[in-house]
């Protein structure tokens, strides 16, 4: 760890189990790891040299966010697609460069996937900023009319049918 330097003093990382956090130190023996619920983490460095690990804030200190929604099947997706990056610039956080992009993924059993992907310039703001985009795209969805639907299950009795 001290010679191949993966990571760093306050780089947020991610374990090979999806456990994330931010290294708050880094000893001869073992790394201490600050999850993002407030759990530290003390990690062998053993184990770490023998796992793969991702730093996010490596190269640089922005991140992707990726959000997932689904509309009606009756949907127009270019449409939604548009509303969908326009409503993510509606966020000062949101970088511009990247830009923001939206895609059709799949075909859900209730409705279309769709993804759309962000970046922030900090990491930590990535939490906050896609909150602010789910909330703008739901108000936004709802004045335009675009449908999120929810599974439903119509049960027939057979008292219903006599």
């Amino acid at each position: 760890i001290m010679l191949d330097r993966p990571f760093r003093l306050g780089d947020r990382i991610q374990l090979k189990d999806g456990s994330i956090g931010d290294v708050v130190t880094i000893g001869l023996r073992s790394t201490k790891i600050k999850t993002l619920d407030n759990t530290l983490l003390i990690i062998p460095n053993s184990d770490l040299c023998n796992s793969t690990l991702i730093n996010l804030a490596f190269p640089d200190v922005r991140a992707k966010g990726k959000i997932v929604v689904g509309v009606d099947y009756a949907s127009d997706l270019e449409q939604v697609k548009a509303m969908m990056v326009a409503t993510a610039l509606e966020v000062p956080e949101v970088l511009r460069d990247p830009m923001p992009e939206a895609y059709f993924t799949s075909f859900g059993d209730s409705s279309l996937t769709m993804v759309l992907f962000i970046w922030v310039e900090d990491y930590p703001k990535l939490f906050a900023t896609i909150d602010m985009v789910n909330c703008r795209l739901l108000k936004n969805f709802r004045a335009a009319g675009v449908v999120i639907p929810f599974p439903t299950r119509t049960i027939i009795s057979p008292k219903d049918e006599a």
